[in-house]
Order: C-alpha cells, then sequence, then structure tokens
C-alpha cells in the first residue's frame, strides 16, 4: 500500500510527488499516456514565471517558488531557468499596474518605479510604445525550460523511491479510509489521493460526489519572425495589461529568430 498516489504526471503532479517523496512518503505517480507527450498544460520548451501579479497571494508564493527552482536546479544538475526580467505595460495607470507595482515592491528587492515609454526606449532601444505607455519592471522574472522541469521532477521523485508508471488510465477512484484506484493495469490502494489530471478531472472527481465548475480553455500561442540581423535574445519577457485580456511575450527562446507571443 502506498502512502498518496498522484493522479496525472503533468508538472503540478510531477512536483506534488516529488515534495511527497521528500518526507519520506511511498508514493505512487500515475500518468494516461506516455510520458513525455504533448497532451497536457505544462508540455513545451518553454513557460514564464515571475513574481508580477496584482494579488499579493501570488506574490508570496513565488518568493518561495523562485527559491525551490534553485534548488531543484542543483539536485537535478540540469538548468531549467533563464532569466531575462518582465516588463509589465498599459496604455494608462491601469489599477493592476498599481497593484502589480505593489506587490513586487514587497516582495523585490529594492524599490520599482512606474517608467514610462522615453524609459523603456533608454532601457530597451528595441522596444517603442505610445507615449503615454507607464511600465514597471520585475527583475525577478524569466523562462522556465517547462519541458526539462517536469523531466526534472520525475527523474528526482524516482530516485526518492518513488513509482512512475505511465499509459495508465484511472477508470475510477473508491473513496474511503483506504483509497482504491481501479485502472485498466489493475488496482492500486493509498492512504490519501492526490488529483491533478487537468482538464480530466471530471472524469475523477465524479466518482468522488465532487462536481466542479471547471472549463477547459484553448490559449492560443503565436510564434512572430523577428527582423533579420536583429538579436532579440536580450530582450525582457513582456506583459501588456488592458481592459479585455493581458498579452504576454518573450524574447526568442524556443526557436531561432521566433519571438512566442500569447
Amino acid at each position: 500500500m502506498y502512502d498518496y498516489i498522484v493522479i496525472g504526471a503533468g508538472v503540478m503532479g510531477s512536483s506534488t510527488a516529488y515534495a511527497l517523496a521528500k518526507e519520506g512518503k511511498k508514493v505512487l505517480l500515475l500518468e494516461q499516456f506516455p510520458i513525455p507527450h504533448t497532451r497536457g498544460s505544462s508540455h513545451g520548451a518553454s513557460r514564464i514565471t515571475r513574481t508580477a501579479y496584482p494579488e499579493e497571494f501570488n506574490g508570496s508564493i513565488m518568493a518561495v517558488a523562485n527559491s525551490m527552482w534553485k534548488d531543484l536546479e542543483k539536485e537535478a544538475e540540469t538548468t531549467l531557468f533563464k532569466h531575462t526580467g518582465l516588463l509589465c505595460t498599459t496604455s494608462t495607470l491601469h489599477k493592476e499596474l498599481v497593484d502589480t507595482q505593489k506587490t513586487l515592491q514587497r516582495y523585490n528587492t529594492g524599490p520599482v518605479p512606474i517608467i514610462d515609454s522615453a524609459e523603456i526606449s533608454k532601457r530597451y532601444p528595441l522596444m517603442s510604445y505610445p507615449k503615454e505607455e507607464k511600465a514597471c519592471f520585475d527583475s525577478s522574472a524569466g523562462i522556465l525550460y517547462a519541458d526539462k522541469c517536469v523531466m526534472a521532477f520525475q527523474r528526482m521523485f524516482q530516485k526518492r523511491g518513488g513509482e512512475v508508471i505511465d499509459m495508465c488510465k484511472v477508470q475510477h477512484v473508491t473513496p474511503g479510509d483506504v483509497v482504491t484506484v481501479h485502472t485498466h493495469r489493475g488496482n492500486f490502494q493509498a492512504k490519501g489521493l492526490v488529483i491533478t489530471c487537468g482538464a480530466w478531472s471530471s472524469e475523477i472527481l465524479s466518482d468522488l460526489g465532487i462536481s466542479l465548475p471547471l472549463q477547459v480553455m484553448a490559449i492560443q500561442v503565436c510564434y512572430w519572425k523577428a527582423r533579420n540581423g536583429v538579436d532579440h535574445s536580450s530582450l525582457p519577457l513582456f506583459k501588456s495589461i488592458d481592459r479585455i485580456s493581458n498579452k504576454y511575450g518573450m524574447p526568442t527562446s524556443e526557436y531561432d529568430g521566433l519571438m512566442k507571443v500569447l
């Protein structure tokens, strides 16, 4: 019998299994698809990590997470993070920008001023914004190499005695003091269960009498060709705040000569 079974081996499930194994727990990590795969929300080469949130709670989490990524890099002996910084911009002095500035000033080192478009261009000559644009800078932000992060969690989890079974779809769960997870590859039992299977969560939660208003959303990712002969690799990440939605982008990272925008 296991102490915990974790269903779903994306970044959430893999990091949870790793954390439990670090505490000396006997853990089984189940994944319905072959590892690695491209069907989850944590696949791909890059993700933005930042302290620049308008919600102070998220800033407090990132203050801890940033040091934990460094610890994982050291343990896994692999590079998982590229430091770039992040520029948050808006065409007016939007409340979200002001709240983001407050979060940064609390959890980043030193003051975080609101700057104008002239100062943006002075710092980054390749970036040009309208005269009314305002911005603040997150010096802690950068790019996480997403696929490598998931693999590092899994490797370190297994190194600590954790067990991973992929291509193992959960059919249903029987709750109780001992939880039984039924799969087409057999039944597994544990004292506790962690469900981190994203878009497939409702299928499992219904067995437990839990109904959550979960909605699967597709995020459109675009790659823009950089100007020939221009090196964009030293640019920061950017976040554009407007009334309808926020837009994010990162300098050339995944593919040579292409900037990622979403």
